[in-house]
Formats: C-alpha cells, sequence, structure tokens
C-alpha cells in the first residue's frame, strides 16, 4: 500500500480497510483460488477507490534490491534505476502499466495477475508482452541515452 499511496498514515489505513474487509466477506472466498490474489484484489480496489477519491495519484517509490550490500554507491545507483523505470513504466497504457506491477512489482505469477485483473491468462501474457516491448522503447529513446544499467536488456527479454 505504501508503494501506492507514498504516505504512511494512508498506507496502515488501506492495510486496516483492507483485511476488514477480508474478515467480512471471508465466505466469499473461492478456494480453487489463491488466498493471497484473492487478498490483493480486495487491497487493490480498495487502494485504487482511495486514489481515485484523491486526485492527483502519488507516484509509486520502489525499494531497491541490493546489487551489493557491502557497496552503498551501488544499492544507491540501482535505487535511482528503478524509480526511474517505474516512473517510465507509469506512461505506458494502464492495463500495461498494471500486469507489470503485478509480476514485477509485486512478484504474482501472468495467471495470477490475470485473475486479480479480471482478464484471460493470455490476454495478460499480451500486455505484459506489449508493457516491456513500450518500456523498452521509452528506454531506448531517452535523452541522456542510459539504458537504466542494463534494464533494457533485462525487461526485452
Amino acid at each position: 500500500m505504501l508503494k501506492l499511496t507514498g504516505q504512511p498514515p494512508d498506507a496502515e489505513d488501506l492495510t486496516q480497510e483492507t483485511f476488514l474487509k477480508a474478515w467480512l466477506a471471508i465466505e466469499r472466498f473461492d478456494r480453487r483460488f489463491t488466498f493471497a490474489t484473492w487478498l490483493f484484489t480486495i487491497a487493490k480496489r480498495t487502494a485504487y477507490n482511495h486514489l481515485r477519491s484523491r486526485r492527483p495519484a502519488a507516484d509509486a517509490s520502489e525499494v531497491p534490491e541490493p546489487a551489493d550490500a557491502s557497496d552503498p554507491a551501488s544499492v544507491l545507483s540501482r535505487a535511482e534505476e528503478v524509480n526511474e523505470l517505474w516512473r517510465l513504466a507509469r506512461t505506458l497504457k494502464p492495463n500495461q502499466y498494471q500486469v507489470l506491477w503485478l509480476r514485477y512489482g509485486e512478484g504474482f505469477s501472468v495467471a495470477e495477475a490475470a485473475k486479480i485483473m479480471g482478464v484471460h491468462p493470455v490476454h495478460a501474457k499480451v500486455l505484459l508482452h506489449r508493457g516491456r516491448g513500450q518500456l523498452a522503447k521509452l528506454l531506448k529513446a531517452r535523452p541522456e541515452g542510459a539504458d537504466c544499467g542494463g534494464l533494457v536488456n533485462e525487461i526485452s527479454t
């Protein structure tokens, strides 16, 4: 939630609201699907409703994956690259951004992302493929010519 809201108090309130909604609707949980997917869908809808009610939407801030914990400069550099990547991803079509975020930001499988988005898994794969392609084009077209430390190659594959 913090990545979506950018404000710790809002994230805490939305998390509490998500768990309350899940508790009240637990009898509607379909055991054919994973609990995490169901809960994340509730969380996503709660957060999006909150963001819609308080335009403009806050930017997501990404927690860096430590490249080398002994080198703070490389950790900071990687964090800046990841933030730039997600900033560019926000300029994509909303469904493309959403499937990219669910897959790479939240770590869901393509099938789980499709379920959360309410689309067929093949459609989610197509959105993911097109989103990665568009993001690679945006990164290559950047004026400074940088490729975010090889991120172009990571997302193109």
